[in-house]
């Protein structure tokens, strides 16, 4: 079905004589997931110029002038547009026609929610009221809208399929440590939030967006609640639908015609990236620790790039979801750490006591696990340095030999040529030579030290023992890498064997 701005625009472009109904009909038939605005474009129907009269015409001159279609969700769709007083690019979400009183309501809070957190993690409000867009046929339709910051770039979702394409920009870019970094800054939008009192309860890639400059901004916080506020009517029928459950937000309430399930009360949420209450429809039981839930499903699809829980159909999907059948990150993808591991099983743990009782607490292990990484490269650099520089002592070691051995035979030469009644000053040239051999030796001793040292200290290094500062959630220590230990047990062992020789 033709979305809602694809059909304003239609109308809007044929009132104008821009394109013909037959034009219209092949491009809406061409690609039918495709915008219609773009469809036009691309084949030639439309030219940029007056694709943006039939923006300004479908959707008004006023402050805000409405372009294309961004993205959409249950309860409204996000258009792109221009503020014409401030001269500035901005996205304005509209609600949609005909939703029920509820659902209006939730738009509303909406906006008073996420107009009250003002945090570098969490996209600013910057308007909220009513517009009245003209058909162009005189009628007026006043909307409710929401003003927001335009973010340049792409959200979590569209980032971590990009990565599964093996996209080369951006896994260039985005690394493990960076998308751990940028979900410290998700769990940091969280815990302001839940120090103002609010719960987004529908956390998930698709609703962080990560700007081109590495802002990372928390959208849609049409299902968020404020803790201790009156809450939904709890008894009733939900329907079951079938949905994407990864993207998709299921919204379905007491009194809904179905006969699929009977769940306790409202689901709200997606599914991949609910916690067991929600699931279950357990809405007085949905606090902080739901949403620290959800960062832990979506710290799960950073790691895998996949969703904690995935099951055939929505129904099979929600039961799994409501037993708490969550598998660790490393039986998808075995190269995981188990400190990463631990982390992510416990926020998404069955029971809310058992997971971190803050987006705080999750930052800070994420923070250790970062820390820790950065020590255990430290002291594999520090360990490979002392392997090198022992080789380098041990070589010179071996150069001393020959060295010795030639400086023996001076000493030998001369010493047959010299009798003991001869004067000081003719005994000179063998005390040098003697000295000279005296030296080299001590030299020696010196190099076989040395490297004897430096590679004891390598091989018993702190990298190959646990970090003082262990995970909290996690027991497991780091580990030198087995090559640099290899080559500083080796290098150790020729120094010893070398050493039962070093003074001769």
């Amino acid at each position: 079905m033709p979305r809602e701005a694809d059909l304003e625009f239609g109308l809007a472009a044929l009132r104008q004589k821009f394109v013909t109904p037959e034009q219209l009909d092949r491009a809406m038939a061409s690609s039918p997931g495709a915008m219609l605005r773009e469809q036009l474009i691309a084949s030639g129907a439309l030219t940029e110029e007056q694709a943006r009269a039939v923006d300004e015409r479908a959707h008004g001159s006023g402050r805000y002038r409405l372009g294309p279609e961004l993205g959409h969700g249950a309860l409204g769709r996000v258009l792109q547009a221009f503020d014409s007083s401030l001269k500035r690019d901005v996205a304005v979400k509209l609600v949609l026609d005909d939703l029920p009183a509820d659902l209006r309501e939730r738009f509303v809070r909406e906006a008073e929610l996420s107009g009250r957190l003002e945090h570098p993690n969490i996209v600013p409000v910057y308007d909220f009221g009513e517009m009245a867009p003209s058909t162009g046929s005189g009628q007026i339709r006043k909307k409710l809208f929401l003003c927001m910051k335009r973010v340049q770039g792409r959200d979590l979702a569209k980032l971590l399929a990009d990565l599964v394409k093996g996209d080369a920009a951006t896994r260039e870019t985005y690394s493990r440590a960076r998308l751990l970094a940028l979900f410290q800054s998700i769990c940091l939008g969280v815990a302001f939030a839940h120090s103002r009192g609010i719960i987004h309860r529908d956390l998930k890639p698709a609703n962080v967006m990560i700007g081109e400059y590495g802002e990372t901004l928390i959208v849609d916080w049409g299902l968020a609640k404020e803790l201790g506020a009156a809450g939904e009517a709890a008894g009733g029928t939900a329907a079951v639908i079938e949905l994407d459950t990864t993207a998709a937000t299921l919204v379905m309430g007491p009194g809904t015609d179905s006969s699929s399930r009977t769940l306790e009360g409202e689901i709200v949420g997606t599914p991949d990236y609910m916690p067991p209450e929600q699931a279950a429809g357990r809405l007085s039981e949905v606090d902080r620790r739901s949403d620290i839930y959800s960062l832990g499903a979506i710290l799960f699809a950073i790691l895998t790039f996949r969703p904690p829980i995935e099951a055939r159909s929505l129904k099979d999907l929600l039961g799994k979801v409501r037993s708490g059948a969550v598998r660790p990150p490393s039986s998808v993808v075995a190269a995981i750490p188990p400190e990463l591991d631990a982390i992510c099983l416990k926020a998404l743990a069955l029971r809310r006591e058992d997971r971190f009782q803050t987006a705080t607490e999750l930052h800070d292990e994420i923070q250790l696990f970062l820390e820790g990484v950065k020590e255990r490269e430290r002291r594999q650099r520090e360990a490979r340095e002392r392997v090198e520089a022992g080789r380098r002592w041990f070589a010179r070691y071996r150069e001393l030999r020959g060295e010795i051995e030639a400086q023996e035979k001076v000493v030998r030469e001369r010493g047959g040529k010299i009798m003991p009644h001869q004067p000081p000053e003719e005994k000179r040239p063998l005390w040098d030579a003697e000295a000279r051999l005296r030296a080299l030796r001590e030299e020696r001793i010196g190099a076989c030290a040395g490297a004897t040292l430096r590679h004891v200290l390598a091989v018993k290094s702190p990298a190959s023992r646990s970090p003082s500062r262990r995970m909290k959630s996690g027991k497991s220590g780091w580990s030198l890498g087995p090559d640099a230990i290899s080559a500083g047990r080796r290098s150790w062992m020729s120094s010893c064997r070398a050493a039962r020789g070093c003074v001769s």
